[in-house]
């Protein structure tokens, strides 16, 4: 009975070893690491062809230009011809040339208008080249803030942009005569925005809303748009459709 019983303690402890590693923390750990080696790398893949998009997205918006200006605020300022701005990538205006301004009515620049400020970029007496204009370059940084690479630059509802505290307005117009343009003198402010998806800002706008013809608006103006612009200081925007 002896000798049975001491060859029988082999095979339990056999057993009992490789039950042990069976349900080692060792290989619950290697399981583990294999599988977040797979997410990491599946997160590396999805950010890979993120930043492809972007990059892609950049050299589409990023013209090529005439001269850059890197501003006292950390912007840079890219001088680019007149006919190659982004509005010229639209397909009704693609390949054609500006045209020249509209002469204005003989009234026109008899008052005194008051002294223009400067924009940071060109406080030093730096300036665009004739037949540039200075378009802010954007950067990765600035798409990575939007909620949508396609969307960039696109104008957001105020509805969808507000954090709950609903959107105030005040506002003046004129209707039903035949404009040759507008202009405005506006106040600069720097206002806090406590919320990065709140902002503020003070603008013209231009519509033509001609009977069975699309709605046509032109705004222009300032804005702090901590969402947008990653501070809190006032830019410069211009917005416009070309259908609704």
């Amino acid at each position: 009975m002896r000798s049975s019983h001491c060859h029988e303690i082999p095979t339990i402890i056999s057993i009992l070893v490789l039950s042990f590693f069976l349900f080692s923390p060792i290989f619950v750990v290697k399981g583990s690491e294999k599988l977040w080696q797979e997410n990491r790398n599946s997160t590396l893949s999805d950010e890979s062809k993120k930043m492809k998009l972007i990059n892609a997205q950049l050299r589409k918006i990023n013209k090529p230009y005439v001269k850059s200006i890197e501003s006292p605020d950390g912007d840079i300022i890219d001088c680019v011809l007149i006919h190659l701005q982004p509005a010229f990538d639209l397909p009704k205006l693609r390949g054609t040339m500006p045209m020249d301004p509209p002469k204005l009515p003989k009234e026109h620049g008899k008052r005194r208008t008051s002294s223009r400020v400067k924009q940071a970029w060109s406080s030093n007496g730096e300036s665009c080249p004739n037949g540039t204009i200075p378009i802010r370059r954007t950067s990765a940084s600035d798409i990575l803030r939007s909620r949508s690479i396609s969307k960039f630059g696109k104008k957001i509802s105020a509805k969808n942009n507000s954090s709950g505290r609903g959107h105030e307005h005040a506002l003046g117009y004129l209707l039903g005569k035949q404009y040759h343009g507008i202009k405005a003198t506006v106040n600069v402010w720097a206002p806090n925005i406590a919320h990065k998806d709140d902002f503020s800002n003070s603008q013209i706008w231009v519509i033509s809303d001609v009977p069975n013809h699309d709605l046509n608006v032109i705004e222009a103006g300032w804005m702090v748009y901590p969402g947008l612009f990653g501070d809190n200081s006032p830019r410069l925007f211009i917005y416009w459709t070309n259908w609704f």
